[in-house]
């Protein structure tokens, strides 16, 4: 039999799917993928080694700027360095300071990865891939209100932060021109 005519298991018993993805569907990785994965974890440490000192030179470069306000790092030695976060007073401080860093040819953006699931239109409108999904079938489900007012200040909190992205094979020219660009930009938005 094939997949086309199977379709997804879960199909089999709830019939279509109501949405198009789904956060943590459990897939599995294909063996290929798992070839990918082994050789890069080889590399792991090189590549984290490489990227935390890239953030040590950019966190040097501006440790000193007046008025500086970086992301809390609880555990800066176990910090990947994947960017720097600067946080600022206002989200239009934000914003001017991300235009500024594009014009200096360094991007600067808000936290990625950081998902605020209570504002997703799917959770907010409580929508799951069927509707006898248990997740706000059950009665305690259905009295949770989502949406942004469940979480004004990290809303608020997460959209006054900008990140340069930091990548393990910037060279030391490259941070040297994030800490230039920084330097320049910071003094005249805060």
């Amino acid at each position: 039999m094939t997949w086309e005519r199977c379709g997804p298991p879960h199909e089999k018993v709830l019939g279509q799917s109501r949405l198009d993805r789904f956060i943590a569907p459990n897939f599995r990785l294909n063996e290929f993928s798992g070839g990918v994965l082994l050789a890069q974890a080889r590399k792991l440490d090189t590549i984290v080694e490489a990227a935390r000192n890239n953030a040590r030179r950019v966190y040097e470069g501006i440790r000193d700027l007046p008025g500086l306000h970086l992301r809390h790092l609880p555990d800066s030695e176990g910090e990947l360095g994947s960017a720097v976060f600067l946080g600022f007073t206002t989200k239009e401080q934000c914003e001017r300071y991300m235009a500024s860093m594009k014009k200096e040819n360094v991007p600067a953006q808000p936290p990625a990865g950081s998902v605020i699931l209570p504002i997703l239109p799917y959770v907010e409108k409580k929508v799951t891939v069927h509707p006898a999904w248990p997740s706000f079938n059950s009665e305690r489900g259905k009295s949770i209100r989502y949406g942004a007012s469940c979480c004004p200040r990290t809303i608020d909190i997460l959209a006054r932060f900008a990140g340069v992205p930091l990548n393990p094979r910037f060279t030391r020219q490259d941070t040297d021109d994030i800490v230039a660009a920084i330097r320049k930009v910071y003094p005249t938005i805060s």
